[in-house]
């Protein structure tokens, strides 16, 4: 059996981890370091071997995932965030109405993201891309 089909058996198997291996990879995404990850959680053994292992690396994908879904802007909440300051909807932290040169800002935020959305549906596309052939007899 070659080592491909090992790790493919593996990740069918869906091991889960252990009680360490859950905390080694808990340190592991608050700090990003091996060696920290491996002091704090207390795991014994290889961290770098752990984080090679398919299981483990499901695992951090599958936190970082739930992370960034509870914690970052959507590309809908943007839009509508440029779209408020836009339309003078959002007040600064003193309660003033934001500046022209900010609703312009704004503005021109949106249309580039709308109009690259549309060109994208269009099948049109910002880059170019050049193609140079050098013929030689």
């Amino acid at each position: 059996m070659t080592e491909r089909e090992k790790v493919k058996l593996r990740e069918e198997r869906k091991i889960p981890l252990t009680p360490a291996e859950e905390r080694f990879v808990a340190e592991y995404i608050k700090c990003g370091n091996i060696t920290k990850a491996q002091e704090r959680s207390g795991y014994i053994g290889s961290g770098s071997a752990l984080l090679a292992k398919p299981n483990v690396q499901k695992r951090i994908r599958k936190i970082m995932r739930k992370l960034e879904k509870e914690t970052m802007a959507t590309a809908q909440e943007v839009m509508e965030y440029f779209t408020a300051v836009m339309r003078g909807e959002i007040s600064d932290q003193f309660g003033l109405d934001a500046s022209l040169a900010d609703r312009t800002k704004a503005a021109q935020e949106l249309a580039k993201r709308t109009v690259d959305i549309e060109n994208r549906e269009r099948g049109k596309a910002d880059s170019v891309v050049e193609i140079k052939l050098n013929w030689r007899r």
